[in-house]
């Protein structure tokens, strides 16, 4: 299941009770932040298709009602970064693709 809605600042994911929007903090660093009314647990982001491009993606994190981890994506001119992240937490069944600013 994938519901968003998209404004010009962010795209917010909304699964029951948990949404995530990110949000692009400065240069290459983000902000994925918790803006539902439950804690996520389990929270896994795929780093894969970034190929050495991210950092400090959330492995197995809890993030909790409007709380936020930050992560950083750098840029290379050789390697095309991904437009979205994929997510997982224990309360989601699968992946879900959340936009990147």
């Amino acid at each position: 299941m994938r519901l968003g809605v998209e404004t010009q600042e962010y795209v917010i994911m909304s699964t029951s009770t948990i949404e995530w929007i990110i949000t692009r903090s400065r240069g290459s660093e983000y902000v994925l932040r918790n803006v539902g009314r439950s804690r996520a647990t389990g929270v896994t982001a795929d780093g894969a298709p970034f190929q050495d491009l991210a950092r400090r993606l959330p492995e197995g994190a809890v993030i909790e009602a409007h709380a936020s981890v930050s992560f950083t994506i750098t840029s290379a001119y050789q390697i095309d970064a991904p437009r979205e992240l994929r997510l997982k937490w224990d309360q989601q069944e699968g992946w879900i693709n959340i936009p990147l600013p």
